[in-house]
């Protein structure tokens, strides 16, 4: 922005060298005028939108969202057109608006199939760097008809298609041949830089469910047989999107997104998105802009009993800024610098799993002290590494030797164990030094200094004791 306004200003002033001095005023608004018109076009090239904060705000009420089913907002790499896709008497329709002359044009959609197939699928658009080739999810025309009832035509396995721009306009699209589309189930395609397309599939060879692969782009429209890719996100995601330089991708789960960030040719633990997730939505299609400066993504709402795509009421598409994403790569740069008790306190603030964390063979204790029903008192040995991770049964006694309270007969009885739920409760996560303690023995506290964590470390530096805690303040 800076070096458009000096470029303008240089102009002006140049031009002002040629008009007499009794013009001052004339000059000055051609000036103002000129700043104010690189601003406007230079500024907010989204779709002319205020841009949001770290907040999700819903994208360009009433122009892209309306009462209408939208999903999945994309730009080209040079922000002069916007594609997005909207169901429209129950086609998915792929629509865009183009910024010509520092305005965006009204958007139309995009016919992809020949004028006699009257309902179509066409959604997910992914435009190459050039923004002249554009790859989407499609279904063949060829297998249903006119007639078939929409629930029926949304179970259709999809496959990847392609169109063409020319001479300005998008030419009907053709399905990606073999070895991308094939009889199972490919969509949510994205184009990388050198072309390349990643794409989700349930075909048979994959880890089970639908599974992410990558195909190297070859040139006139050719591709490799695709890859299956491990990106340690949660299976079955929705969608994947992957940036173009392949530095990192953002996934759907039912969890929410995750952000996983590639290190030595290797995606790294996924990290989920905190932001504020509302119940009995679907979240999916997350995009993120060009310039990476903001996150788009969409979400669904099914109002009505019918299964599938048919049941969807509602579908929004929201926009907020990437800085709190993008810091999530500077907090993994750290953890990786992090002691061992770091980690896990790391990996307990941010519901990683913990069975790495642990010995083959670990022993849990676990101390309750209420002020009614005094102490309740548990230990469970032998127990295996993934246990940490689910909920764990043992046998305990409580005292009845409440301060507070009549005291009651001593009881033993089953308890459940699960560490995630007592998680759920704790405000912070805070490494105590305690000097009478040794070497191998962390102390973890969380809600206020009541509840805690003790861990014992043996010499392979693996956790073989674990004690909760939960003292009654009083």
């Amino acid at each position: 922005m800076k070096i458009i306004f000096n470029l303008i200003f240089s102009s002006v002033i140049h031009f002002t060298a040629l008009i007499h001095k009794k013009n001052k005023h004339f000059v000055l608004f051609i000036v103002c005028a000129s700043i104010l018109q690189s601003c406007k076009s230079n500024d907010f090239p989204y779709f002319d939108q205020k841009p949001p904060s770290n907040v999700p705000e819903l994208f360009a009420p009433s122009i892209v969202n309306t009462n209408a089913v939208e999903l999945n907002v994309v730009f080209n790499a040079s922000f002069t057109e916007m594609f997005f896709s909207r169901i429209v008497d129950g086609s998915f329709i792929i629509h865009h608006s183009e910024l010509i002359n520092g305005t965006w044009t009204p958007i139309k959609p995009i016919q992809m199939y020949p004028d006699d197939i009257t309902i179509t699928i066409a959604c997910d658009p992914t435009i190459t760097q050039d923004g002249k080739t554009m790859y989407f999810l499609g279904v063949d025309p060829k297998n249903y008809s006119n007639t078939l009832e929409l629930s029926a035509l949304y179970r259709i396995p999809p496959d990847v298609y392609v169109s063409k721009k020319v001479d300005g306009k998008w030419q009907q699209a053709s399905k990606v041949a073999s070895p991308v589309s094939t009889k199972y189930f490919e969509s949510y395609p994205i184009v990388v830089g050198d072309q390349s397309l990643y794409f989700q599939s349930n075909r048979p060879g994959g880890a089970g469910g639908r599974d992410t692969y990558r195909s190297q782009y070859l040139g006139n429209g050719k591709f490799e047989t695709p890859v299956g890719i491990s990106l340690n996100s949660e299976k079955n995601a929705s969608s994947t999107y992957i940036s173009p330089d392949e530095k990192y991708l953002i996934a759907s789960s039912n969890k929410g997104f995750q952000i996983s960030f590639k290190k030595n040719d290797k995606w790294q633990e996924p990290i989920l998105i905190k932001m504020p997730y509302e119940k009995d939505w679907v979240y999916f299609c997350p995009y993120v802009s060009p310039d990476e400066n903001y996150f788009f993504f969409s979400r669904r709402y099914y109002g009505s009993q019918k299964k599938g795509w048919a049941g969807v009421t509602k579908g929004e598409v929201y926009w907020m800024r990437t800085d709190s994403i993008f810091n999530l790569k500077n907090k993994l740069d750290t953890v990786e610098q992090l002691t061992k008790e770091e980690k896990f306190v790391s990996d307990l603030a941010n519901g990683k799993k913990l069975a790495t964390h642990f010995a083959d063979q670990w022993t849990l204790i676990y101390h309750e002290d209420n002020r009614c029903d005094g102490s309740t008192d548990g230990k469970i040995e032998n127990l295996s590494k993934n246990q940490i991770d689910s909920s764990i049964s043992l046998s305990v006694k409580n005292d009845g030797e409440g301060w507070a309270c009549d005291k009651r007969d001593p009881s033993s009885f089953i308890y459940e164990f699960n560490l995630r739920e007592y998680l759920k409760n704790w405000d912070r996560f805070e490494i105590h030094d305690y000097e009478d303690e040794e070497k191998n023995i962390v102390f973890i506290v969380g809600a206020g200094e009541s509840d805690y964590i003790k861990i014992y470390y043996n010499k392979d530096q693996l956790i073989e004791r674990l004690k909760y805690g939960s003292e009654d303040p009083g």
